[in-house]
């Protein structure tokens, strides 16, 4: 996805919570898009495109969330704190981090298995596994 876009679907969502649109509630989301008198149509169409990333996202980590060691949960805590934000490939890396604190291979399963629902994320995962595998064999090499 393009930065310019991914930067609008952002800004949507920003414009929808500043004017106490329920990101909860899909009915909510769809009025306020409907009747927004500021957005072209087109924008309209984005404004939807970008409420359903978020709410996939959002569904994507509410099924993770259970099997997310606390002290990773506390990691990306203080993350958001430092930055206001996190990214869901931040995330990953922390999750997939939590091998350090516990994760047995069954929690591991589960979490795969619950990714693989989600195409995007399911790759992010992978990037972020490789990535500390290259990580991880260079420090050995060194």
């Amino acid at each position: 996805m393009a930065e310019a876009t991914i930067k609008t679907k952002y800004k949507i969502l920003r414009v929808m919570l500043r004017n106490n649109v329920n990101l909860s509630n899909a009915e909510e989301v769809k009025l306020f898009i409907a009747k927004n008198k500021n957005w072209s149509n087109g924008h309209k169409i984005i404004a939807v495109y970008a409420y359903n990333d978020y709410a996939k996202i959002a569904h994507c980590f509410l099924e993770i969330m259970p099997l997310i060691h606390p002290a990773v949960i506390k990691m990306a805590y203080s993350n958001v704190k430092e930055k206001s934000k996190i990214g869901f490939a931040e995330f990953l890396t922390l999750a997939v981090s939590q091998t350090a604190v516990g994760m047995d291979i069954e929690t591991a399963k589960k979490l795969t298995a619950t990714l693989k629902k989600y195409p995007n994320e399911y790759a992010q995962l992978k990037m972020a596994i490789q990535l500390m595998i290259d990580q991880l064999s260079q420090l050995i090499a060194e």
